[in-house]
């Protein structure tokens, strides 16, 4: 049975390994609007000038539960955000909030858009629209229960594992939105 999730494991890292570009942002750049998973109370998400015929468009989702909180930061952190210097106008496109309320009372507010995402200075980045739609997809996902996290969400992995774990993501084999929740259950998640 070790062997089998080892096997599937490794499969499911081959096929989401990420190539990462020279022009992609860094993560010191980043670090200015990504967020601690125990400052964030609640996250919300919603559709905004809902696009005819697009079927994310049909759902707001609010969470408080800490595994979700966890996950979604996760995903939003393993964005491939590119500076491209750009700057451009909302159209009729449907575009997503991403509400962010702080444990102090402050709120951070993103905004994804086809190919673009804004940060909460209202800063705008390239971004790769697949990303945006598997993050949609992820969202749909828990709003319809198709995805259960486990309740206590784990960031490092076991002990006898780390060094390993550690080799795999300096060999870029382990993508950002992968690298949580090591101890818990195998999913196709």
């Amino acid at each position: 049975m070790k062997c089998r999730a080892l096997i599937i494991l490794v499969c499911c890292l081959c096929m989401f390994s990420a190539v990462v570009s020279a022009s992609e942002i860094s993560d010191t750049q980043k670090a200015e609007w990504l967020l601690m998973y125990d400052d964030v109370e609640r996250i919300d998400i919603r559709a905004i000038n809902p696009w005819f015929g697009n079927y994310h468009e049909n759902y707001t989702y609010s969470t408080s539960a800490r595994n979700e909180i966890a996950y979604i930061l996760n995903y939003i952190d393993s964005f491939h955000l590119e500076d491209d210097g750009e700057e451009w106008y909302a159209n009729d496109a449907t575009t997503y909030s991403v509400k962010i309320c702080m444990t102090d009372g402050s709120v951070k507010k993103f905004v994804i858009e086809i190919e673009r995402f804004y940060d909460a200075s209202g800063k705008q980045y390239a971004m790769d629209y697949d990303e945006i739609d598997s993050f949609l997809e992820f969202i749909n996902a828990l709003k319809t229960k198709k995805i259960i996290l486990d309740n206590d969400v784990t960031f490092e992995p076991s002990k006898w594992a780390e060094e390993d774990v550690k080799k795999a993501i300096d060999m870029e084999l382990v993508p950002r939105v992968n690298q949580i929740n090591y101890k818990g259950r195998v999913t196709r998640l």
